[in-house]
């Protein structure tokens, strides 16, 4: 049976009266991991600032703004501030791969798990730990939603349900040691 999968990113207006990116993806049969155009594509989409819940956690609903930027080196990262942690989201391309490094310091933990891209379902990417089972997140942004589902041992562990913020400039993120860059349209 012939395989077909195309992946289409592209700018819309949204709701809130801005151009925002999306990541469209459409198939037939079994998902594959992202090709570089959708790699591309889904990195443009997480950038910039979103607003929102966890809707679904081990200790109730908390609140998770986050604001990704892309780094000089090509990634996307930002942090949430949910209450009893930091939680860091970076993603980037490694090896013709899409991956996710997260980490919660959550009791004091300094050690991030490492995700792979293996699949693309419903407009979205799913990340595996190297461990087939353990740790699977699910990151689907929309032009105006983003929705990440982490499963813990193959059971729902984490909802979070975002909407974009229209449209603040989203800048280049310093370099680890770096002072931000002066912006004078934020003055």
């Amino acid at each position: 049976m012939t395989r077909f999968h195309f992946t289409l990113g592209l700018l819309v207006v949204s709701s809130l009266g801005c151009f925002v990116p999306v990541l469209l993806v459409a198939g037939a049969e079994a998902p594959e991991a992202p090709v570089a155009e959708s790699r591309m594509a889904f990195l443009v989409a997480m950038e910039g600032v979103w607003e929102g819940q966890a809707r679904r956690t081990p200790i109730g609903p908390r609140p998770y703004d986050i604001t990704f930027v892309r780094t000089r080196l090509g990634q996307v990262e930002g942090a949430a501030h949910p209450g009893a942690s930091v939680h860091y989201w970076t993603f980037y391309e490694e090896e013709a791969a899409l991956k996710l490094r997260f980490l919660s310091t959550f009791g004091g933990n300094q050690q991030p798990w490492v995700l792979t891209a293996r699949a693309e379902r419903e407009r979205g990417v799913v990340f595996e730990a190297s461990s087939p089972g353990f740790l699977e997140v699910h990151v689907q942004p929309q032009a105006d939603t983003l929705t990440i589902q982490i499963f813990l041992r193959g059971k729902p562990h984490v909802e979070i349900y975002l909407i974009r913020q229209c449209c603040p400039r989203v800048r280049v993120a310093p370099e680890p040691g770096q002072p931000p860059a002066h912006n004078a349209d934020t003055q």
